[in-house]
């Protein structure tokens, strides 16, 4: 690894041991870019089938049982995985590329659609409030974080990036 040049946020040398380390730990995230200095990643995420159907719960008596989940909250959950994802990338990636003063990442469905895009500054990540969910963390850490959660369940729909000034640059690599 070399430090002095991850220290240094040398473009070429980041890229090339991010590549490497997500290899060598069996993630599929893409490094796709070191645009004004920030890290580009793309995140492969779960399906919204990954999401069980149904949730433990109790009885009026105290007894163990489920109880199906209504598509709000299987959306949530899912919501709350992505986030989860996209901040366990960000946490990854800026801790080896020290020097680097930010992430954008884009996560994608298995399709490699679009579903959440966010700039992840290390700075705003080393103060983030670790005790809360993490798509309140996330959306603390990109006010400006694009996503396309509508209808009454607030389901994630595909996100169009590709002309976005920000993150059209991973999508094209």
């Amino acid at each position: 690894m070399n430090r002095a040049g991850l220290l240094a946020n040398d473009g070429k040398i980041v890229i090339a041991t991010l590549i490497e380390h997500f290899a060598s730990v069996s993630r599929r995230i893409s490094v796709s870019a070191h645009v004004d200095g920030e890290i580009g990643l793309i995140v492969p995420v779960s399906s919204l089938t990954s999401i069980p159907a149904q949730k433990p719960a109790l009885t009026p008596l105290g007894h163990p049982t489920l109880h199906k989940l209504s598509q709000t909250e299987r959306n949530e959950w899912y919501a709350q995985i992505i986030a989860a994802e996209v901040l366990l990338a960000a946490k990854e990636a800026l801790s080896i590329a020290v020097g680097t003063p930010g992430a954008r990442i884009v996560a994608v469905d298995g399709r490699g659609v679009s579903l959440l895009a966010a700039r992840v500054s290390s700075q705003r990540l080393s103060g983030a409030d670790w005790s809360r969910g993490a798509w309140s963390i996330l959306s603390t850490i990109d006010p400006q974080l694009r996503c396309d959660a509508r209808g009454r369940t607030l389901a994630l729909h595909t996100i169009d990036l590709r002309r976005d000034p920000e993150f059209g640059p991973l999508i094209r690599q």
